[in-house]
Order: structure tokens, then C-alpha cells, then sequence
């Protein structure tokens, strides 16, 4: 099953505290970081692809969502 499709496990939000929301919040955060750390050779490349476009005049646009 996908992860997106799977069962929160907080789907009981509604019935948590604020401090238990707030701890559930920085255990979803604290799983970022090494995700990122894991792929900065391939963003190292992007941002110098994207930097060297740049300086020859090419543009940027940047999108997102949420």
C-alpha cells in the first residue's frame, strides 16, 4: 500500500493535546532531516546546474504547493 494511502496514525488528532501534537509534529520533522542528508550530492548538483543556467541569463520559477 502506498504511504499516502495507508492509516494515519493520527487520526485521532482531534482528541490529542496541544503538547502531544506538538511532539508529534517534531517526530514528522526530525525524519527530514536525514532524507536531505541523504541526497545532497544530487541537490549540490541541481543548485550548480541551476546557477550556471542563471548566469547566462536563464530564469528561474518557482512553484509550489502547501
Amino acid at each position: 500500500m502506498s504511504v499516502t494511502e495507508s492509516e494515519s496514525p493520527y487520526k485521532n488528532i482531534d482528541r490529542m493535546s496541544a503538547h502531544e501534537i506538538l511532539e508529534h509534529i517534531n517526530d514528522e520533522d526530525s525524519k527530514i532531516v536525514p532524507v536531505v542528508r541523504s541526497v545532497i550530492p544530487s541537490i549540490e548538483q541541481l543548485v550548480e546546474a541551476v546557477v550556471s543556467r542563471m548566469k547566462r541569463g536563464g530564469r528561474l520559477f518557482y512553484l509550489g504547493a502547501g
